[in-house]
């Protein structure tokens, strides 16, 4: 083994001594490795050049563009991230949004009909029967409070609404009875 190296070091030092160099350059994937004066055998991808100085300018052409390659790679992947974590979170907030205002059209009708009859409650009732025309007839009671002034009934009422009734209702029928 030491026979070996000792003959390729011996022959590597005798072209140098003679002025025989072998320019090589080492590739890895394509992208320029190393490179030197002498042949670099061990390596199974490698290119042999005529001159030194054509070697030394294909490895550093061919190593800055594999490197402006790479950056540039990294720098898109980064705005593509950033700009999906972007659209991720306006998704949320949007779907959020939606989901808030499913029931916006309930509400408000509902606001709609409680302050258009709020002065017509007579004061200290505690219901009061609402005949609301919404493509089909629809009855809604709303429970009052004697305590609270009318624009604070209306308030807590929208805030615990319920589903209207409907004039076919057996609770409807039997408040008409009373």
């Amino acid at each position: 083994m030491k026979d070996a190296l000792y003959n390729v070091f011996d022959a590597l030092m005798s072209d140098v001594r003679n002025g025989i160099y072998h320019p090589d350059m080492v590739t890895d994937n394509g992208v320029p490795a190393e490179f030197a004066a002498v042949k670099l055998s061990m390596y199974d991808n490698h290119i042999e050049y005529n001159s030194i100085s054509r070697l030394i300018i294909d490895y550093y052409r061919q190593k800055e563009i594999a490197t402006r390659i790479h950056q540039k790679s990294v720098d898109i992947r980064r705005i593509v991230t950033t700009h999906l974590e972007r659209a991720y979170k306006k998704l949320d907030i949007q779907e959020k949004q939606i989901k808030d205002t499913e029931k916006k059209d309930k509400y408000r009708i509902y606001g709609e009909l409680l302050t258009t009859y709020a002065y017509s409650i007579p004061a200290g009732s505690m219901k009061h029967l609402i005949t609301t025309i919404i493509l089909q007839l629809r009855f809604r009671l709303i429970t009052l409070s004697h305590q609270l002034r009318m624009p604070t009934n209306i308030l807590q009422d929208i805030t615990s609404l319920k589903e209207p009734m409907k004039p076919e209702s057996v609770l409807f029928k039997r408040l008409l009875k009373k």
